[in-house]
C-alpha cells in the first residue's frame, strides 16, 4: 500500500477510489458466499496506519467514595492541563461525599468567612489522575490508562480512558473464563473489540463511551487479565467483524439452550442480517441449558401485585409463544377475577428467570417432548433427517478446506439450509461442499420431558406455578457456552464467529 501511495504516475486519490470500489465488490461477493475473510479498510489503503483508538469507560456515575492508589507514583492534573499535585510511590488519596458535605455544614455554622473560603473542595471540578508506570488503583481495583474524575454535588463520575487493546484484555477475562480454549477466547476478543467500535458514544450523555457493567460489557481492568487472555487478545490484535462495511453490534449471551433468537424478535426494531437465529448443537453443558422454576402462590401473588395484578385463586396459566419452548411473548393467568397477562420480559424480571424461553405446567394439559433431540454433545451421534448428507470434517455441518502456502488458514461455510451449498474460497478459488441442516424450527429443540401435574388434591386450583425453560440471557448472537464447546472440539475463531454471526467479514484495523 505504501508503494501505491508514493507512486508518481498515479494520483493517490484515484488509487484509493479504485481500491475502495474493488474492496466493496469483494466484500459483497464474500457476504453472499457466507465466508469470513480479512479485508483492509479503505482509509487504511489511502492513508496507511492509524493510531490505536482510545476508549472511555464509565466505572462509576455517582460514587459516594473515591479511593485512589499510585503504586509507582503519579500526578493530578486540572482542567487546564496544570499539574496540581504529585504523588509519591505507594501514596493514596481518599475522598468522600459525606466528608465534603460535613465540611460544608461546618463552614456555615458561624465560622469565619475567611476560613470557609480557604477550605479546599473538589466539588465542581474535574481532575485527571495519571500513574507514572504501573496501573492506577480505584476503590480496590487496578486499571490501566488514566482516570478522569468529575466531583459533583451528588457524587463522583469516574471514567477510565485506556487504549482499545488494553480495554479488550479487561473484558475478555470478565466475560469468558480463562480456562476456556484459546480459540474461544480469540472469538470473545474479536467480539469485545467489535462491540466497542460499533458502540462508541453509547453513553455519550454520561461523558463516556461504554459502561463497565453487563449493560455494555463487563470490564474488570487488570484484575480480569490472565496470560492466556492476553495472548488471545494479542493474536487477534485489531481484528473486528463488519457487515456492509461497518462494525456489527456483536450481541452475545451465556447459554442459548439449543437455538439463538432473531434480534428483532427480542428487541424489536429492524432485523439484522447477521443476527438471525441459529441452531446451536454445542451448549448442552452450559449454565441453565435446561432449568426449572417453582414459584409458590404467595410469592406469585406478591410479585404480580407490584404490576397491579391482584387475585386470590389461579386455575391455570399458559405461555404465549410462536412454538413450544420458544421465546414467550406473554404469560397469561386464568383467575377467579378473569384473565390477566404480562409480557415475557416482565415475567423474567419479576420472577428472576434465566431467560424468556419457557413453558408452563398447567392444569389443562401436559408438556410433551419432541422426538428429535439435539446433536450429542460429544458429536458422536448427530440426529438429522434421513435425506441429509453426511457431515464433513471440521465440526457438525461445517466443511473446511486447505489451500496453498499463501492461502491462509482453512475456511468454513456455516450451516444455513437443508441442501448442499456451493461456495468459492476467495484465496484459493477452490469449491467447498458443505452439509447443512435447518437453522430454524422448534422441532429440533429438546423440550422438557413429560411431567406430573402439581395441583391441589380434588380441584383445579393451582398451588404453585412451575416453569420449564432453556437458556440463560437474551439468546441473541453468540452463545458463549457453545463457543467454548466449539473451541474444545477444535474449531478456530474464524469458524466460531461466522457460525453465530451470518454473512460477516473480518477486518484488521490499521494500527
Amino acid at each position: 500500500m505504501s508503494r501505491l501511495n508514493n507512486s508518481r504516475k498515479s494520483s493517490p486519490v484515484k488509487i484509493a477510489t479504485f481500491f475502495s470500489a474493488h474492496v466493496c465488490l469483494l466484500s459483497a461477493f464474500l457476504i453472499l458466499t457466507g465466508c469470513a475473510f480479512f479485508l483492509p479498510s479503505a482509509s487504511e489503503a489511502a492513508t496507511g496506519r492509524v493510531s490505536e483508538p482510545i476508549v472511555a469507560i464509565g466505572l462509576a456515575a455517582k460514587a459516594s467514595e473515591v479511593h485512589l492508589g499510585f503504586p509507582s507514583g503519579g500526578d493530578m492534573i486540572d482542567e487546564r492541563g496544570r499539574r496540581m499535585k504529585s504523588f509519591r510511590t505507594a501514596e493514596r488519596i481518599d475522598w468522600s461525599l459525606a466528608a465534603e458535605r460535613q465540611a460544608e455544614q461546618q463552614s456555615g455554622r458561624g465560622r469565619s468567612r475567611r476560613r470557609a473560603q480557604r477550605r479546599e473542595t473538589w466539588v465542581g471540578h474535574t481532575y485527571q489522575f495519571v500513574s507514572r508506570r504501573s496501573p492506577i488503583g480505584f476503590n480496590g481495583r487496578l486499571f490501566r490508562g488514566v482516570m478522569i474524575i468529575s466531583f459533583l454535588p451528588d457524587g463522583a463520575r469516574v471514567v477510565n480512558r485506556v487504549g482499545l487493546e488494553e480495554y479488550v484484555r479487561g473484558v475478555v477475562g470478565g466475560e469468558m473464563g480463562s480456562l476456556s480454549p484459546m480459540e474461544s477466547l480469540k472469538a470473545q476478543a474479536v467480539i469485545a473489540r467489535t462491540y466497542v467500535m460499533a458502540n462508541r458514544g453509547k453513553h455519550g450523555r454520561d461523558g463516556y463511551d461504554v459502561c463497565s457493567l453487563d449493560h455494555c460489557q463487563v470490564y474488570g481492568g487488570v484484575g480480569a487479565e490472565r496470560m492466556i487472555v492476553n495472548q488471545a487478545v494479542e493474536a487477534t490484535r485489531g481484528v473486528i467483524m463488519i457487515s456492509s462495511g461497518e462494525p456489527i453490534s456483536t450481541m452475545y449471551h451465556a447459554t442459548c439452550g439449543g437455538m439463538t433468537s432473531d434480534n428483532d424478535a427480542v428487541y424489536g426494531g429492524k432485523p439484522a442480517a447477521y443476527l438471525r437465529r441459529v441452531k446451536c448443537p454445542f451448549c448442552a453443558t452450559g449454565l441453565n441449558y435446561r432449568w426449572t422454576r417453582r414459584i409458590p402462590m404467595a410469592l406469585l401473588l406478591k410479585r404480580l401485585a407490584t404490576v397491579s395484578i391482584t387475585f386470590t385463586r389461579l386455575f391455570s396459566a399458559d405461555a404465549l409463544a410462536s412454538a413450544p419452548l420458544d421465546r414467550v411473548d406473554r404469560l397469561r393467568f386464568h383467575t377467579e377475577r378473569g384473565i390477566f397477562s404480562i409480557k415475557g420480559t416482565v415475567a423474567r424480571k419479576l420472577f428472576n428467570l434465566p431467560s424468556t424461553t419457557f413453558v408452563v405446567q398447567t392444569s389443562l394439559s401436559r408438556q410433551r417432548p419432541i422426538s428429535s433431540p439435539l446433536p450429542n454433545i460429544r458429536g458422536t451421534a448427530i440426529n438429522r433427517p434421513a435425506s441429509a448428507p453426511a457431515m464433513l470434517p471440521g465440526g457438525p455441518g461445517v466443511a473446511t478446506t486447505r489451500g496453498g502456502p499463501n492461502s491462509g488458514p482453512g475456511h468454513m461455510v456455516p450451516q444455513a439450509e437443508s441442501r448442499l451449498h456451493m461456495s468459492i474460497r476467495p484465496s484459493d478459488v477452490r469449491k467447498i461442499l458443505a452439509a447443512h441442516i435447518p437453522a430454524s424450527g422448534s422441532a429440533f429443540l429438546d423440550t422438557s420431558p413429560d411431567r406430573q401435574l402439581l395441583l391441589k388434591q380434588g380441584g383445579l386450583e393451582m398451588s404453585e406455578l412451575v416453569l420449564y425453560g432453556r437458556g440463560y440471557g437474551h439468546q441473541v448472537g453468540l452463545c458463549q457456552s457453545g463457543a467454548v464447546e466449539a473451541g474444545r472440539r477444535g474449531w478456530s475463531y474464524r469458524q466460531i464467529l461466522p457460525f453465530y454471526y451470518r454473512g460477516v467479514l473480518l477486518r484488521r484495523l490499521g494500527y
